[in-house]
């Protein structure tokens, strides 16, 4: 991969449940490093047929992005910067395209919601 500034880095992304792709949030993901560590935060944007708080909670749910320790969608966390994190972060703020490349057999939204995953078991 080819070198990146990640002081202050910032992607958007689309996802949806497994069983209906036609339903789409959109994800800003932002990472900010400092003090050798990431410091990470993800925001929602929610389609119009996710208008009411309990709807987009069964969503958010569905996608394990729902923090039931605050009751509120998962919102980032602060992993320690090392060298499998910053391949991590690297990874997140490719576009879809470039991160198919590294995916597999799997499409980039989902390889993008197991990233998410590792990232709220590194938290710091």
């Amino acid at each position: 991969m080819n070198k990146i500034n990640m002081e202050n880095t910032t992607n958007c992304f689309t996802l949806s449940t497994f069983d209906n792709d036609s339903i789409k949030v959109t994800v800003k993901f932002e990472c900010i490093e400092k003090n050798n560590c990431y410091y990470i935060n993800f925001s929602y944007t929610f389609p119009p047929e996710l208008s009411t708080n309990s709807d987009r909670i069964i969503f958010m749910k569905r996608l394990d992005l729902y923090d039931r320790t605050i009751d509120d969608y998962y919102v980032g966390d602060i992993i320690r910067k090392n060298p499998m994190t910053e391949q991590l972060i690297k990874l997140m703020i490719l576009n879809d395209e470039n991160l198919k490349t590294h995916s597999g057999h799997v499409t980039s939204e989902c390889y993008r919601l197991s990233l998410i995953q590792i990232i709220k078991l590194l938290w710091d």
